[in-house]
Order: structure tokens, then sequence, then C-alpha cells
């Protein structure tokens, strides 16, 4: 049995987060580095994989093709993982993690997407206050829902929401620091 397969780039939370999810459940991956500057994300071999010509994806050893970060965690835990501490199949305790990742996606990943239209591609040179707004929200969000528990969710263990919003952090905390909030 050939092992999956996962496309990826280090600059990526969303790939990070799961490469952190493989390693958590003991999954041996095929990592397949993908070279933006190269526009290897733009050849048609890898357009076949995700016409959205984003990071990660991931191929099963079926060969069926996963193109969205939460979606490929949740996959691999269910899968793969020994055990559902990571994503519950308790529907209550799930949908606290659903929250958590739709919050990730929704609002704290959208600051870095805010900051790489405007000042990578945008080509502003200082952070607009847009996005500084939007970025001390989603720091006063993470601040209140952290208050709850020691995991994100609500959870008294690790979830795939808390691998997202830490690989998310982790990026935006080098560029905006959430000291400075």
């Amino acid at each position: 049995m050939s092992k999956p397969i996962l496309y990826y780039a280090l600059f990526s939370p969303p790939a990070r987060a799961c490469m952190l999810t493989a390693e958590l459940i003991g999954l041996e991956l095929d990592l397949k580095f993908v070279d933006f500057a190269a526009k290897q994300h733009l050849t048609p071999d890898f357009l076949l994989l995700n016409p959205q010509h984003q990071i990660p994806v991931f191929v099963d050893d079926d060969k069926e093709v996963f193109i969205d970060s939460h979606a490929i965690m949740a996959y691999m835990v269910s899968k793969y993982g020994k055990n559902d501490n990571l994503y519950p199949k308790d529907l209550k305790k799930r949908a606290r993690v659903d929250h958590m990742l739709h919050f990730e996606n929704g609002v704290l990943f959208q600051v870095i997407k805010d900051m790489v239209r405007r000042n990578i591609y945008g080509g502003e040179g200082e952070f607009n206050k847009i996005t500084l707004d939007l970025c001390d929200n989603a720091y006063s969000f993470l601040e209140a829902f952290i208050d709850k528990s020691n995991f994100f969710g609500n959870s008294p263990t690790l979830t795939i929401a808390d691998v997202c919003i830490n690989t998310t952090l982790v990026t935006l905390d080098m560029l905006i620091p959430v000291n400075n909030n």
C-alpha cells in the first residue's frame, strides 16, 4: 500500500496544520513540495488535482483527492486516527470543533489573506488600518475563546481546531505580534 501524498509549502499555515495532524496520528505521508516561485501550482498536472491552484492537496492511497485543509485533517483523523480525540464523533463536541475551524478560516486566516492581498500583491508598504482592525478583532476573539478552556472549542483535549489555529497564529504573530494589541 502506498503512502498518502500531501502537496505542501512551508509558508502555508493550512499545509503545516495538515502535516502536524498527520504527525499527531502517526500517519506517514509522501510530502511533495510545491514551489510557488516556480509557479508549480499553475502547471496543468497540479491544476488537475486542484483547479483552485492552492495548497495543501491530499491524495489518499486510493487516489481520492481532497483540497481543503480542514477537510483533509478531518478525513485523516477519521480514517487513520487511533481514536476520535482530535476530531470527535460526538455531535456536540464536533460542532464546537467545527465552530473553531470556521473561526480560524473565516476570521483569523482572513487577516493573513488581507495582508497578502494588500501588502504582497497590492504593493502597500505598511499595514492598512482595516488589516490592523481585523487582526485586533481576531486576537480579541481568540482571548475570549481560550479563557473558557485550555484548548479552543471548549475541549478538554487538543483537536484539529487547535492545530489549525496554532499554525495560523504562528504566522500572524510574526507579522503583527499578539502582545502589540
